[in-house]
């Protein structure tokens, strides 16, 4: 028989669960009312969470709830105090994004198991490696892997389990990564508040002239539909397979759950002979899909993972419709239709118009139901027409179907009991009942059994009567008995000890379905205490803050340095659209900061996926010939490299860290040993101002720039726009941007390994805000310019360095800053925005 990894299902709200449940989940992921990445599903109320867990536990599935948002400063003790209500619950696991968190949990909590949420953009061993280190026991990878890269993970990190999303929506941007929503509507999807924006129309330019290449969807994934690849999965050794949609209604929930549980359970018995039936696929794509894909497992898919035409459920194809008359349309089915079935027409003029299927007319006749082949004629709104395709969005059926199967108020799943009597008149009856994990429990009548004058208990009797388990979550698998004589006794008697045996038994299940030794509360607040009061590390704050520039080349680092920057960050990972740099070049600029005595740091890549060993090998090279001061790290991965290649450099954590509270600015500087970090740029400044004197962290202020709002491995400009160019990568020759339905345009560019990043259509700045930003006390102003050609470069520098002398030497007035803010915007063409510094995000 084959090891089967962990089916892992959605539960956004109570019904959700059951469906979940009765379906055939090993384990279900849910969310509380804060903290976790869908605000916006019903999600558990604590008395909800309660009855969750006590639900699931029961009938032996795991409960791992989502605590997978960014930590604002002041919800530090509230989110450690509902952590801490979890874990006297019992839940399984909490999946956390926030390192300041986790760190915190692993100090009060040790026992807790943690997972590392997808939010936390895991895509390489040396990120898993990090998590491993600080004590995640599993780790949602990032869904840009291709099967090479889940195996080169699995076999390099044993210890840690691997959990991968199988079905549902697709992000995409890398899932942690996105800033859109943030920084468009103040919607951060770090804080569990996506509106989306990806699923709305756009237009893709060629930046220069405006020619129109494309419109439509154009960030709009298909949805993730992994049933075929299975074996492939379970071969690689994943842990969990996991289905996306706490969003999505309990049907939905059901339906897909059961498809896969069967599908595992069938390659089980028979992997040789593994197949999805047509049945299931229909099912699957009936229930819900924007167009299935299996994602980036073999491979990047380019177009085909795209749905850019329509952004939401398509339903299945059920025909055209061929006539209309009087207020009827003529279709020629290619699938069932029934009544109550729900259908959406294509319509040629006004997009689409959708309804239910109120009567059906077959040859004159009304049906309930028609067959494919049939020609029916169907009620339809005005604006329908011949030619128009018809699919069905809703088959009442499949929904009535999923209803049934958690039906109830046991929720359809039940946990088999054996049941063994031995009774004689003169003693007590008694009762000895075992679970399917070998739990037992005994219980004894209260009364002792009397001689039968009339109907002495069988096997059959007791059976009939302790059967009766309706309303409990057990029902009656065998029954054996060992009666002496003719013996019985009363109903009542025999009803009561069946619910002292229940009650038993459910007891016993909880408890021995609690994963870990509970922690009081006293013990749980004393150790809070000590870790918020351990010495912080000490530094030396600076007398005024640095300049700090973020750039993409070693010439435009040149350009900075004489501009007046104290450090700069030079991109390691170059565009396709710039020329090759030499190393040489990268020489030149390194001696170029000596001489004037500031600080050239390289920037680690934020990515390197298994498969790319050519491109990490690269980098790591030029690092070696180089021989710099110090490094700017992406994420935890780049950490990981550094900490085992070059041990001695210093190690500046950059604004992907998400250092959003404190605690993750304490964790990267006592714990990894960061020298500097750089805080979230979705912070406000009373959310700065609760960090305290910054320069005693090291910390810096993202001030100006244009940084990525999305990072994804599908290249819009060579999907589309690849289709009229000459060359096979068009993103080499041109400048690209997107538009939005405002007219709002995003630029777009690409990196050497066919990155996209898409950027804001405004740029940040905070010249006039910088008397303010001086009262935080930050230990830099960075400046994010990667993208900046070296004139612009020297102009934004030049602007602040002169900008910032002026603060600290004399009186500037709100006046000059807002004059010199304006002529830079004038020089450089570009719309300024102030970012979330006074509105902060939801």
């Amino acid at each position: 028989m084959v090891s089967l990894p962990e089916l892992l299902a959605p539960a956004g709200n109570m019904e959700a669960l059951r469906a979940a449940v009765a379906n055939g989940a090993d384990a279900v992921y849910l969310g509380g009312k804060d903290f976790s990445a869908r605000q916006y599903a019903a999600n558990f109320t604590s008395e909800e969470l309660a009855e969750a867990v006590a639900f699931a536990h029961v009938r032996g599935v795991k409960v791992y709830v989502t605590v997978n948002t960014l930590i604002a400063p002041e919800e530090l003790g509230r989110a450690l105090d509902y952590v801490y209500r979890l874990h006297e619950l019992g839940v399984d696991a909490v999946l956390v994004q926030d390192l300041g968190l986790a760190w915190a949990l692993r100090q009060a909590l040790p026992a807790l198991p943690l997972h590392a949420s997808t939010q936390m953009t895991v895509h390489n061993v040396e990120g898993v490696r990090f998590l491993a280190r600080f004590g995640f026991k599993r780790v949602v990878l990032a869904r840009e892997l291709e099967l090479q890269d889940l195996a080169a993970i699995r076999s390099a990190c044993p210890e840690v389990e691997p959990e991968v999303f199988v079905h549902g929506a697709l992000c995409f941007s890398y899932s942690g990564q996105c800033l859109l929503s943030s920084f468009v509507g103040g919607r951060s999807g770090n804080r569990g508040r996506c509106a989306q924006p990806c699923r709305l129309r756009y237009r893709l330019e060629e930046g220069r002239d405006g020619a129109s290449l494309a419109e439509g969807h154009l960030l709009s994934t298909k949805d993730l539909n992994l049933i075929a690849l299975l074996p492939e999965l379970v071969g690689l050794g994943v842990a969990a397979l996991k289905i996306e949609g706490r969003m999505k209604r309990a049907e939905y929930v059901a339906t897909v759950t059961r498809i896969y549980r069967q599908a595992l359970d069938r390659y089980a018995c028979d992997p040789e002979h593994y197949r999805v039936s047509p049945e299931e696929l229909r099912d699957l794509a009936q229930i819900f899909n924007r167009d299935f894909t299996t994602g980036y497992l073999r491979g990047n898919p380019g177009r085909e993972l795209m749905s850019y035409q329509r952004p939401n459920n398509r339903g299945l194809y059920l025909g055209r419709v061929i006539a209309r008359q009087r207020g009827r349309v003529a279709v020629s089915l290619a699938a069932p239709l029934r009544l109550g079935d729900g259908l959406e027409f294509w319509v040629s003029r006004g997009g689409r118009q959708g309804q239910s299927v109120r009567a059906i007319w077959v040859n004159g006749a009304q049906v309930e139901e028609a067959a494919p082949g049939a020609t029916v004629w169907l009620e339809a709104l005005p604006g329908v027409a011949p030619g128009d395709r018809v699919f069905k969005t809703y088959d009442r059926r499949l929904a009535e179907a999923a209803l049934a199967s958690y039906a109830g108020p046991q929720g359809g799943r039940r946990v088999p009991l054996y049941l063994n009597v031995t009774g004689e008149p003169g003693r007590p009856l008694k009762i000895v009942g075992r679970d399917d994990r070998g739990h037992a429990a005994e219980v004894a009548t209260a009364v002792p059994c009397q001689e039968a004058k009339t109907q002495p208990l069988t096997p059959e009797v007791l059976a009939a009567q302790l059967g009766r388990l309706g309303d409990t979550p057990f029902y009656l698998a065998a029954l054996t008995a060992d009666l002496k004589g003719e013996t019985m006794v009363p109903w009542s008697c025999l009803n009561e000890a069946r619910r002292r045996l229940v009650a038993a038994l459910v007891e016993t299940r909880l408890r021995k379905a609690r994963p870990y030794p509970a922690v009081s509360r006293r013990e749980f607040e004393r150790r809070v205490g000590a870790f918020f009061a351990a010495p912080t590390v000490p530094d030396v704050p600076v007398a005024a803050p640095k300049i700090t520039v973020a750039v993409g080349s070693p010439a435009a680092a040149r350009a900075a340095l004489a501009a007046g920057a104290d450090r700069v960050y030079v991109a390691l990972t170059a565009w396709q659209h710039w020329p090759s740099i030499s190393r040489r070049e990268w020489r030149e600029a390194l001696r170029e900061a000596d001489a004037r005595q500031k600080e050239f740091f390289p920037a680690l890549p934020r990515f390197w996926h298994p498969r790319e060993k050519d491109y990490l090998e690269a980098v790591i090279a030029l690092v070696d010939e180089l021989n710099p001061a110090g490094l700017l790290i992406a994420g935890p991965e780049g950490w990981e490299l550094a900490r085992a290649r070059w041990p001695r450099l210093q190690l500046v954590a950059d604004y992907t860290f998400h250092v959003f509270n404190p605690l993750t600015r304490d964790f990267l500087r006592q714990t990894l040993g960061f020298a500097g970090l750089t805080l979230s740029p979705e912070l406000r400044r009373e959310q700065l101002a609760a960090f305290g004197p910054l320069a005693l962290a090291g910390a810096e202020i993202i001030v100006h720039g244009n940084f990525p709002l999305m990072v994804s491995a599908h290249c819009v400009v060579g999907a589309c726009a690849g289709e009229h160019a000459q060359e096979r990568r068009p993103c080499r020759r041109g400048f690209y941007v997107l538009v939005d339905r405002r007219g709002y345009r995003f630029p777009l560019a690409c990196d050497r390994r066919c990155r996209l990043y898409l950027f804001n259509s405004r740029e940040l700045s905070l010249l006039t805000a910088l008397p303010d930003l001086l009262a935080l006390k930050p230990w830099g102003l960075r400046l994010e310019l990667r993208r900046a050609g070296e004139e612009e470069v020297a102009l934004v520098v030049t602007a602040y360095r002169r900008a910032l002398d002026l603060c600290l030497t004399s009186k500037v007035t709100a006046g000059e800053l807002a004059a010199s803010e304006a002529e830079l915007a004038r020089r450089l063409g570009h719309i300024f925005t102030r970012g979330h510094y006074y509105r902060g995000v939801s």
